[in-house]
């Protein structure tokens, strides 16, 4: 096995080494557990079957699983299994993760060729690739939708059986889909790899330097370095921040591979790339529970406070930065990277699970005013369901990692911890995130001197006093000694209630205390909006939040009834608030009138509103069967365009309201200029031409087509003129007169 260049010698524990006792942590890996036990492996494999031509066993699921990206579960489930197996020993998870990789086997054999998958028209996609044909609209690769993101995620589940539970047949299909793939890509030359890599392409990097991690095999490295996109990744190796208006979950897994390579690599250059990009994303682009993007995309950094929505804080970039601030701890021992992960583990992977259900949430909404929004079990499937179902697998990763005589406690999960490595057998006892008392219980020792040392948590000012065996040994959090059965250390971190402001609005802020991010809980009908704290004279906001018997209130404040404060991870269907706007009295009175003039707007639209279009980004192109010839699309930092150039056209399809008057609103940039002349149609009826002459400044507008009675859903083109542009089109609304 090959061994990773790391600086610092970490390793983290093995699940297998970790037991998770009594804690919010083990009731959602076992809510999680349930859910995957209710799933039918064969339903998940449906398209593998159907592709390899063996009888299905069962229909395939909805949601995704009837999309573009079809069979993109069936990797992550395969992880997720194989996580809740190493993490419980529960048998039941381990004989559904064999079952899975003998049926992958077999259709493998079938296929005959090395390959195994279950994307849609597949066959015609790897033959056209083969032959350099590649064509992408940004989010799919020939027509078909993210086809090496679904491959990432069949080799992270092949690579995960194998490490995990010891399957050795899914480490044989997952050399033998990499060699295939050599294959499939040694003829493209670096630039028409450059035009495939403009589809995302997941994980690739990381996965196929895991399998050269595992098996020493040279070229599964060098196509590895293969799946690097320079348009991406050289801004940031020269540490330039070029991540505004980009697809966020798109560029972590890219890190994470380029991370791994760097390190088996010895190039520190790429080490450094995913450490600037890491300190980015975690100190620039994210909220205030560590998740960050909006509508799934980057914003210009620090630029948070208007980026609030009800699709704010995706859970897969979070589950994505996890990985990639666990694998930069363990390659540098700085304890800020464990800091982040605390962060976001509590406050977005916690928050974003129904603890009832196990089901999960794509966005975790940070608007005041709204809730969170559930998968359902059989007719979601997405993303965020597939990574969902690993972070909630995989709690006990993240609590210790060793090194050669030295165990490093990094979270403070009520566990017991097995470290073959020092020969230490621990039991953590805590209330942990509720409470910052902590025990530890030395349960076995080969009697050798051994450190062992505990994160100080970045909310904690001071070092805690130690007890050790019912005596002070001071303000330290490293211990070097031959450790005795029985020894017993005692320490408790101080939760202070803080405040955290947006960066760009210093008087909207969060609430926290310790490890939580403190949500109100707000009435069920409170609108969506903002939340106002309004402040006496010279009163400071913690003066408002007091604790009392465990309960945190935020006082009575203008327009405001007390509000409940709770961490953010225990709330679940109700409307929260988690950002409070902040007014002396007389910034009050000289806001009040024009906010609420302002809010009366915005619900008017909101409540006229049946569908809207967000150009250039791929979930709600999806969403609105977007197509087109000669088209592209760009943008800035917070909205993305496309048009269609020389004669080209694309549509996309908007749900009206039928039988009444709606009005088609489409938002347009006032420089945009001559040579832009194109017409719009609605059902393949002109409803206007526009010819732009760029003289309305640097601002987005507004053109209102009022359309007479329509269909349910509207098919609306855009038609260049020969040698014209048509667009650039910012949104597309159907709004009720």
């Amino acid at each position: 096995m090959v061994v990773s260049h790391v600086e610092s010698g970490l390793r983290p524990l093995p699940l297998e080494a970790v037991r998770l006792g009594d804690s919010p942590f083990r009731r959602a890996m076992e809510a999680n557990g349930r859910y995957l036990l209710q799933l039918s492996p064969d339903r998940l494999l449906h398209n593998f079957y159907l592709n390899a031509g063996i009888p299905t066993k069962g229909d395939a699921y909805g949601g995704w699983e009837q999309m573009g990206i079809a069979s993109h579960t069936l990797g992550h489930y395969l992880s997720a299994l194989s996580l809740q197996f190493a993490s419980t020993a529960e048998s039941e998870f381990l004989a559904r993760s064999n079952y899975i990789v003998d049926v992958l086997a077999q259709c493998q054999v079938r296929r005959g060729n090395g390959y195994v998958g279950g994307i849609p028209n597949e066959d015609r996609l790897w033959s056209e690739i083969a032959q350099g044909d590649i064509r992408s609209k940004g989010f799919d690769l020939n027509g078909c939708w993210v086809p090496w993101y679904t491959l990432h995620k069949l080799f992270a589940g092949l690579l995960d059986a194998h490490e995990l539970t010891g399957n050795k047949k899914a480490l044989e299909i997952a050399i033998t889909l990499a060699q295939w793939a050599e294959g499939l890509l040694a003829p493209l030359s670096d630039q028409v790899m450059q035009t495939m890599l403009v589809c995302e392409y997941g994980g690739m990097n990381d996965v196929l330097a895991r399998l050269f991690e595992v098996t020493s095999n040279e070229a599964h490295l060098a196509l590895a370095k293969r799946f690097f996109d320079h348009v991406v990744l050289d801004a940031l190796l020269d540490g330039r921040d070029e991540l505004s208006g980009k697809h966020a979950n798109t560029q972590i897994p890219k890190m994470i591979g380029l991370l791994r390579i760097g390190l088996l690599s010895n190039d520190y250059r790429l080490v450094s790339a995913a450490k600037f990009f890491w300190d980015r994303v975690a100190n620039h682009h994210s909220y205030a529970i560590g998740g960050h993007s909006d509508h799934e995309h980057f914003g210009a950094p620090d630029m948070l406070a208007d980026r609030l929505s009800t699709e704010t804080a995706e859970s897969c970039n979070t589950y994505n930065m996890l990985k990639l601030s666990k694998d930069l701890f363990r390659a540098t021992g700085d304890w800020r990277y464990m800091d982040f992960y605390e962060l976001g583990l509590v406050n977005h992977i916690l928050a974003s699970q129904d603890p009832e259900s196990g089901m999960v949430c794509y966005f975790v909404s940070l608007l005041p005013g709204t809730s969170k929004v559930y998968s359902t079990p059989f007719d979601s499937f997405w993303c965020c369901v597939g990574t969902g179902i690993e972070s909630h697998a995989k709690y006990g990763e993240s609590v210790g990692f060793n090194r050669p005589g030295c165990l490093l406690i990094a979270q403070y999960i009520p566990s017991t911890i097995q470290d073959s490595g020092t020969g230490l057998h621990l039991e953590i006892h805590s209330a942990y995130p509720q409470d910052g008392k902590v025990s530890v219980r030395v349960l076995g020792s080969l009697n050798t001197d051994v450190t062992l040392e505990f994160r100080k948590p970045w909310y904690c000012c001071e070092t805690p006093e130690v007890v050790l065996n019912g005596k002070n040994i001071g303000r330290t959090l490293s211990f070097t000694r031959v450790w005795q059965v029985g020894d017993f250390l005692e320490f408790e971190f101080e939760m202070p209630i803080f405040l955290k402001a947006m960066p760009d609005r210093q008087n909207r802020v969060s609430v926290g205390r310790g490890p939580n991010i403190l949500a109100a809980i707000l009435p069920g009908n409170a609108r969506s909006g903002t939340y106002d704290v309004v402040l006496n004279s010279g009163q400071e906001v913690l003066q408002l939040v007091r604790e009392e018997g465990g309960d945190i209130w935020l006082e009575e404040t203008t327009g405001h009834a007390g509000s409940n404060l709770v961490p953010f991870w225990q709330a679940t269907h109700e409307k929260t608030a988690v950002y409070f706007d902040l007014f002396s009295e007389e910034e009050w009175a000289a806001a009040v009138e024009s906010r609420q003039t302002e809010r009366e707007r915005l619900a008017d639209i909101e409540r006229r509103t049946v569908d809207h279009f967000r150009p250039g980004e791929m979930q709600s192109e999806r969403d609105h069967q977007f197509f087109g010839v000669n088209t592209e699309t760009g943008g800035g930092d917070e909205r993305k365009w496309r048009h269609a150039t020389d004669g080209g056209w694309f549509e996309f399809q908007l749900n009206t309201r039928p039988g009444i008057e709606n009005n088609l609103v489409l938002t347009f940039w006032g420089t945009d200029g001559p040579g832009r002349t194109f017409h719009v149609a609605v059902d393949g009826l002109l409803v206007k031409t526009f010819s732009f002459d760029g003289l309305l400044g640097p601002t987005l507008y507004d053109e209102a087509i009022t359309l007479g009675p329509t269909k349910q859903r509207s098919t609306i083109r855009f038609q260049a003129e020969p040698g014209n542009i048509a667009g650039g089109l910012y949104r597309a609304a159907i709004l009720t007169s």
